[in-house]
């Protein structure tokens, strides 16, 4: 539905495609992948194995025992309260459970008050470090969708696409938005709002071809300019592939490689 949106502002029909004068709409064709196969924005807790059982392993040391050291009283609540595994991950979800219930106007449990919103939205974007807390979590969760990003902007330098393409679009999740920003290093704690978005633009400065990126999360006018790390107000890109390089996957088989 939110990729409807922003394509039906994108591509307003004009003369005779209106088909009906009240409403400014026509369908717009878009693509996607079965859940499956999507490495690119699917979930890789979903559809990479290599990816899960990073996950628990990363579960199981001193380093995620110490984050949710204060909190084991909470997963008691929940689990008592809600009949749920209070794992960092169920916790993490029981909060937009909560979220989206209230948004559709039901009325929440007695007993979510004690956690909900701010210690339930706080353990689940603490879910977004547990989620990429390793270098090679981070490759396979959101690695894909960057190594895509660098692979069309290396296509359009090179003049091999058509020359009406003006950019590529992806509707995702707020977990692709985090994973991304966590990947680059600009995450701060948060949770994506409805509609934020990450722009990556390619400039062509006296000859130099830069990257700028901004983030819309609507707590200002404006997105806002992300500075990346060892990067000036642009970032050359070839800078960028090669500050990233160890984050671009060489082919999905890096996510049935369990055994390693």
């Amino acid at each position: 539905m939110s990729l409807q949106l922003v394509l039906a502002s994108l591509f307003p029909p004009e003369n005779e495609l209106i088909w009906e004068k009240h409403l400014k709409w026509q369908p717009v064709p878009f693509t996607y992948w079965p859940i499956e196969k999507d490495h690119v924005l699917g979930e890789a807790y979903e559809n990479c194995p290599r990816y899960l059982k990073l996950y628990y392993d990363y579960m199981e040391t001193l380093d995620r025992r110490n984050l949710y050291g204060n909190y084991s009283d909470v997963a008691q609540y929940l689990e008592r309260h809600a009949g749920i595994n209070a794992t960092t991950r169920e916790m993490a979800e029981i909060y937009f459970t909560l979220r989206v219930e209230l948004e559709n106007g039901l009325e929440l449990p007695d007993w979510t008050r004690q956690v909900y919103p701010q210690v339930l939205h706080h353990l689940a974007h603490l879910e977004y470090h547990v989620a990429t807390a390793t270098s090679e979590m981070k490759r396979l969760s959101s690695g894909f969708l960057l190594n895509k990003i660098i692979t069309d902007t290396e296509l359009k330098m090179q003049n091999l696409l058509p020359q009406n393409r003006k950019m590529f679009l992806y509707s995702g999740h707020e977990y692709n938005i985090a994973f991304l920003m966590k990947l680059l290093g600009v995450y701060y704690p948060h949770i994506p709002p409805y509609g934020a978005y990450i722009l990556v633009e390619i400039h062509n400065v006296k000859g130099v071809r830069s990257v700028r990126i901004f983030y819309q999360d609507y707590t200002m006018g404006k997105p806002r300019r992300m500075r990346l790390p060892k990067c000036q107000r642009f970032c050359r890109f070839e800078r960028l592939v090669k500050l990233y390089q160890k984050y671009l996957p060489e082919s999905e088989e890096e996510c049935e490689r369990v055994e390693e």
